[in-house]
């Protein structure tokens, strides 16, 4: 096996968002080392702390937002300490993580480098990128119309260099959400099947609207409110790890946060409705 960070780092950097994209939990769980993002904040290499996006991703997927931002942020201050000038291929998928989910500081910090490489690549693939960072940014922190027309516009160039998730996530962005729910599935990618046909159809099979808990996750939230971690949770409903994750991930989606803090300061001693089936 090999063990050299920065293999182990580019592995995971493609390992993680594949197992994110088909849930495949034993995947992420070889590919995440504590270790190897500490080696990463510690590098001068591009390469190394752009991978560190994966993680950050992850850390937001498995309902831990704060963590995930602020690991985007110390792998900003690690690639400007470094004095990166980053190369094609170095770091566009790092810099659309932070258009999606690093504060406004963050995202114009990181515009730097996607201009660097704007400016001396002639890649299809980067105007595509270029493209989707300047949508994200706006709908986010501009002009909503104008977010729009640059998300259509990077996935028609993404179409045509034949990217199919990439031009999935700009559909999304464009808020054509049925003609990315086809392309997910089309590839295949699972977990954002479900999360588009969770919007798309608010209402599922038992009949609850999409905000309603079950019975199962009013046990999770209530365990959230009192500070417990995933592995607390799991073991006082004995449940595994993994299935605790997805039940704190629903609990945060369906009350609207982003973190367990938040959902204490919103629900407090609130309880939200709850459906008697699981």
């Amino acid at each position: 096996m090999i063990e050299v960070p920065s293999f182990r780092l580019r592995l995971a950097r493609v390992a993680i968002p594949i197992g994110i994209a088909l849930e495949d939990d034993v995947l992420m769980r070889y590919s995440v080392d504590r270790e190897l993002v500490a080696a990463a904040l510690r590098s001068s290499n591009v390469s190394m702390i752009s991978s560190l996006s994966a993680f950050a991703e992850l850390e937001c997927i498995r309902g831990k937002r704060q963590q995930g931002v602020a690991l985007l942020k110390r792998s900003i201050d690690a690639l400007e300490a470094s004095k990166a000038r980053p190369h094609p291929g170095d770091i566009e998928e790092f810099t659309l993580s932070v258009a999606q989910l690093g504060d406004h500081g963050d995202i114009t910090r990181a515009r730097s480098f996607v201009e660097h490489i704007a400016s001396s690549s002639s890649a299809r693939a980067t105007s595509a990128y270029m493209a989707l960072y300047d949508a994200l940014e706006q709908l986010r922190f501009g002009e909503q119309r104008l977010g729009v027309l640059k998300a259509t516009e990077a996935a028609e160039r993404f179409h045509a260099i034949g990217w199919p998730l990439h031009e999935a996530r700009s559909l999304e962005a464009a808020e054509r959400l049925k003609q990315a729910l086809e392309i997910f599935k089309s590839v295949e990618a699972t977990y954002h099947v479900r999360r588009l046909e969770a919007i798309l159809n608010p209402v599922n099979r038992l009949g609850r609207s999409k905000t309603e808990m079950t019975a199962r996750e009013l046990e999770v939230r209530n365990l959230l409110l009192e500070g417990k971690s995933n592995k607390a949770i799991a073991e006082k409903l004995v449940l595994s790890e993994r299935t605790v994750e997805h039940h704190v991930a629903s609990v945060l989606a369906k009350a609207g946060v982003s973190s367990r803090s938040e959902l204490i300061a919103k629900v407090g001693g609130v309880s939200p409705s709850v459906s008697s089936a699981e």
